[in-house]
C-alpha cells in the first residue's frame, strides 16, 4: 500500500502519471471515488494537510553497502 509521506514531492500522480498535480489528483479522486467536487477552500485545506506530510527522504542502501 502506498504512502502519503512526502505526497507533495511524488508528481506525477496516479499508476501511469496521468495526473500532473497533487490538486488535480485530488479532484478526480473524489469525483471519481466519491462522486463530489470539493470546494476550493476546503481544497486548499486538504493539499495544506497533506504538505505537512513531507519530510526527509529516507537513504535507501544497497545491499552492497551494509
Amino acid at each position: 500500500m502506498p504512502t502519503l509521506r512526502n505526497i507533495a514531492l511524488t508528481a506525477p500522480y496516479f499508476h501511469n502519471g496521468s495526473c500532473p498535480s497533487l490538486p488535480e489528483a485530488l479532484e478526480q479522486m473524489a469525483f471519481h471515488n466519491l462522486g463530489l467536487e470539493i470546494p476550493k477552500e476546503q481544497e486548499q485545506d486538504l493539499i495544506a494537510f497533506l504538505r505537512t506530510l513531507t519530510g526527509e527522504k529516507p537513504a535507501i542502501l544497497d545491499e552492497g553497502s551494509r
